[in-house]
């Protein structure tokens, strides 16, 4: 039902198609296919918030979803700063978010 509402809102009929992926998901919320299809839709809409939320809630089932990564990579979602308490463009987080981030990237490629 969420992929023939993906199908419908990116053929035009914009409105009805987020009506089917939210009747989808009121059926099974558990579904990381569903958030993917929303995000996309909500993305093709204009509305970044709620793709950025229909991915997060996604990747909280399912981390490792593929498309969700996809979607979560183009949209740029950020992670929660090293330092919370500090602000984003405080050095340190600077700093420890360039460290963390090399040290995820070669993790990943060393896997």
């Amino acid at each position: 039902m969420a992929f023939y509402g993906l199908a419908v809102g990116m053929t035009g009929n914009l409105q009805e198609g987020l009506a089917t992926c939210q009747r989808a998901l009121s059926i099974d919320r558990r579904s990381p296919d569903i958030w993917t299809a929303l995000a996309r839709l909500a993305l093709f809409s204009g509305d970044r918030k709620k793709a950025c939320d229909a991915v997060a809630r996604g990747l909280a089932l399912s981390p490792h979803h593929t498309e969700l990564g996809e979607v979560s990579q183009f949209l740029g979602i950020r992670r929660r700063p090293a330092v919370p308490f500090l602000s984003r463009t405080n050095p340190v987080n600077v700093r420890l978010g360039q460290v963390l981030q090399r040290l995820v990237g070669r993790a990943k490629t060393s896997a």
